[in-house]
């Protein structure tokens, strides 16, 4: 039997997003398209009590994925990527994006910065890769939308850790120039109006204050001080 070689091919399909990057709804039956270049057929593996996916390891025809033998308490999938439910799984498992090549929308935020949001959205960022379910009885994939990476609770638990870490800062007041202690003061109240400032805003946009860059920098002690 001689070398397998993969059929590539070139496809172009549709699929839902979210209404907006990490959101949990398609009320807007929103769609994007994407096109997906590879082979016509994947074999991954997936948990046979949850029908979770697992999108590694994962085989070709050239790797005799046909053949690679199923480990106890899973089951094989063939991955067909001629069919469009099929298709935004083909693209996780065998696609690698690179992000800062994607086109983005920009966002204005309450305090003037800048919030660049992937758009349109792709199949990778779409859906939660861990969580994908197969039904075998339509022999079909589930796609949970993926979950945000934060949550507001999550910064006001980081915006009260750096106001503690600031009242350290604050107690060496005798230390810093004017300059500096009104920069310190500055930095402060802005992690204070921080839940304020962003009323509303997704917790995954928001950007923290930077810390003022006197007290980022290493002190040097003369020899002899």
């Amino acid at each position: 039997m001689g070398e397998r070689t993969n059929n590539i091919i070139t496809k172009e399909f549709t699929y839902n997003v979210p209404d907006d990057y990490l959101a949990q709804t398609n009320e807007n039956a929103d769609t994007a398209s994407w096109t997906y270049e590879g082979p016509d057929r994947l074999y991954i593996f997936a948990e046979q009590d949850t029908n979770i996916v697992h999108i590694s390891p994962s085989y070709t025809i050239a790797d005799d994925g046909d053949d690679i033998p199923t480990p106890v308490g899973m089951y094989k999938i063939e991955v067909d990527a001629t069919k469009t439910n099929h298709l935004p799984l083909a693209s996780i498992i065998y696609q690698t994006i690179i992000f800062t090549e994607l086109p983005t929308r920009s966002e204005t935020l309450p305090d003037g910065s800048i919030c660049n949001i992937l758009d349109p959205i792709p199949p990778h960022e779409a859906y939660d890769d861990d969580a994908i379910t197969y039904n075998a009885s339509n022999n079909e994939f589930n796609y949970p939308w993926k979950s945000p990476h934060t949550s507001w609770e999550n910064l006001t638990s980081m915006r009260n850790h750096l106001l503690n870490q600031s009242d350290e800062w604050i107690k060496d007041a005798a230390e810093y120039t004017e300059d500096q202690l009104l920069e310190l003061k500055a930095y402060r109240q802005l992690l204070r109006n921080l839940p304020t400032t962003f009323s509303g805003i997704d917790p995954w946009k928001v950007p923290f204050p930077d810390v003022p860059e006197f007290l980022t920098v290493p002190l040097i002690i003369e020899e002899g001080e």
